[in-house]
């Protein structure tokens, strides 16, 4: 009879028992279906990126346009009132040439009024009829006032259109910044952040 001392214990094993998986060696691997899969999933994050560059894009370009009509619109605002307020303050200028002349070719002696006792006997020594320094009335508002108004109105549309304009090129900055175009083949990195790894 042996004695369970006696009996040879086999040896205990190279690696220590429990789950995992060992360096393995092959003469040939093939990963098809993993390029197969991070190719389609970096498509697919390809189209999604130049889908929302091109949204951005056109809403950066639709600002642009908008922009540059208000600019466009507010210059032609400022040169129509410029040129109403220019017109009332020449006309009130060229009455005030005409009033002068008409004084000056008047009569150059004036009689003594303390020898006169109707008034009515003056000579006529009135100054033409003048019209306002901001030119004619239209709708009761003399023309230069609403030269002015408008003009005043154009300047400001003009600054909100340049406004725009600069808030349209900081959204072009942004969307080149924040959402670059990718290459069209798909980078190294991608391996590493793809979805098999943790993308």
């Amino acid at each position: 009879m042996t004695q369970p001392s006696d009996r040879r214990r086999p040896p205990p094993p190279a690696y220590p028992p429990g789950p995992g998986i060992r360096d393995q060696s092959a003469g040939y691997i093939l990963n098809a279906d993993r390029d197969a899969y991070l190719d389609q999933s970096y498509r697919q994050y390809v189209h999604t990126v130049v889908q929302q560059r091109r949204s951005f894009l056109r809403d950066v370009a639709a600002t642009r346009t908008r922009a540059r009509g208000l600019v466009g619109v507010g210059f032609t605002m400022f040169l129509v009132g410029f040129g109403a307020f220019a017109y009332g303050i020449l006309r009130f200028l060229a009455d005030g040439a005409q009033a002068l002349e008409q004084v000056s070719s008047g009569p150059t002696t004036y009689p003594d009024l303390t020898t006169f006792t109707d008034l009515t006997t003056l000579p006529d020594t009135t100054f033409p009829d003048m019209t306002s320094p901001f030119g004619p009335p239209v709708l009761g508002v003399p023309l230069g006032l609403l030269g002015w108004g408008l003009a005043a109105l154009g300047v400001l549309v003009m600054i909100v259109g340049g406004v725009l304009h600069v808030v349209a090129t900081a959204k072009r900055h942004r969307v080149d910044r924040e959402h670059p175009e990718p290459p069209p083949v798909r980078p190294p990195w991608w391996d590493e952040t793809s979805a098999w790894g943790g993308r």
